[in-house]
């Protein structure tokens, strides 16, 4: 779904509203990863000396993961959150929901030493319920990789902590306890709107990873008061709805990304970004006469953008560039070019 890949050009409002959520994935700032659905939130310091690997959403969307490493220490961290569904209130249910099947599922193709089961007390004073191993060799491949999980958990939340390092001595324990250290969450954070609108951004923007995006929009989508008015909650409301559905186009998730875009219309008939989104799903679908009726919509309210913003060039659109051999379809989009 590349059509609906597009900058929106000047987009002030959008990043004076999400605290430029890039930048802030890419500086010292903190960053709050929070759960699509869930209370609770990881707390992290961007820091120039360790690299972000993974940054993903797991589990159907319910599990938030990023992966950093530090290649001049040879170390890799991983903090996690999941729903505790355990049916117990505490960190040692969370521990034995993960590493119990880790170690099943490794003991059968690596070989592990030294297993133990423990509890760390955080520089912030939290109790975490610990397990660690090291993985001496994997076949006939020396591995001497020294891994060190911490959980923490209450009735709602799991959170997890993983520190691996490689080419382990003994005397490595202080740079593994360090990172126990720098686990920073807050169990009892309820995520507000901005939260998911920032985590969406960085899924969408830094990692280039529309599917994950997707359920942090919906979620900052519906935190949003139905029927507010105010001008704040209108423009957040347009530019979550406008993200949300070129996420799901991207995802190739056309369904939802149509039945939101006509939804949007229905609740908010002025705003030409609607129109636009509905013309690029005609698009991608090979309706031209459709996409022509949507295109025209979206160019007669273009005066309704928001400040800052401007209607994007079909002619420069893969949505649109698709059906270039339809000749008439094609003329009608070059006609709206020069005045988009």
């Amino acid at each position: 779904m590349s059509g609906f890949v597009r900058l929106r050009v000047a987009r002030g409002v959008l990043l004076c509203l999400a605290g430029t959520a890039v930048a802030v994935a890419q500086s010292g700032q903190l960053i709050s990863l929070v759960q699509p659905k869930g209370t609770g939130r990881v707390i992290y310091r961007a820091d120039p000396e360790w690299k972000i690997e993974l940054l993903d959403l797991l589990d159907e969307g319910t599990r938030p993961v990023l992966q950093l490493t530090n290649p001049g220490q040879k170390l890799s961290v991983s903090y996690l959150m999941f729903v505790n569904d355990t049916g117990k209130h505490d960190s040692e249910s969370c521990r034995r929901a993960v590493v119990e099947p880790i170690l099943a599922r490794m003991g059968q193709i690596v070989s592990i030493k030294n297993s133990h089961t423990g509890s760390y007390t955080a520089k912030s004073g939290k109790v975490l319920a610990t397990h660690s191993y090291l993985v001496s060799e994997m076949g006939d491949i020396k591995m001497q990789q020294q891994n060190l999980f911490g959980f923490y958990g209450d009735a709602s939340t799991c959170f997890e902590v993983h520190i691996s390092k490689f080419s382990y001595q003994p005397g490595d324990d202080k740079l593994l306890e360090a990172e126990m250290d720098r686990f920073q969450f807050d169990p009892g954070y309820q995520p507000t709107t901005m939260d998911y609108f920032q985590d969406g951004e960085i899924f969408f923007r830094a990692r280039n990873a529309p599917g994950p995006a997707a359920f942090y929009y919906r979620a900052a989508l519906d935190s949003l008061s139905p029927g507010a008015t105010d001008t704040r909650q209108v423009t957040l409301r347009r530019i979550l709805t406008d993200q949300l559905v070129m996420s799901y186009g991207m995802s190739g998730e056309m369904k939802k990304s149509r039945a939101l875009a006509t939804e949007a219309i229905a609740r908010d008939p002025e705003y030409p970004l609607n129109y636009y989104n509905l013309a690029c799903a005609d698009a991608e679908q090979g309706h031209a006469a459709d996409a022509t009726i949507h295109l025209r919509q979206a160019f007669d309210r273009k005066a309704n953008t928001l400040p800052g913003e401007k209607l994007p060039d079909p002619a420069k659109d893969d949505s649109f560039l698709k059906l270039k051999k339809d000749k008439a379809f094609w003329e009608f989009v070059q006609g709206l070019s020069g005045g988009a």
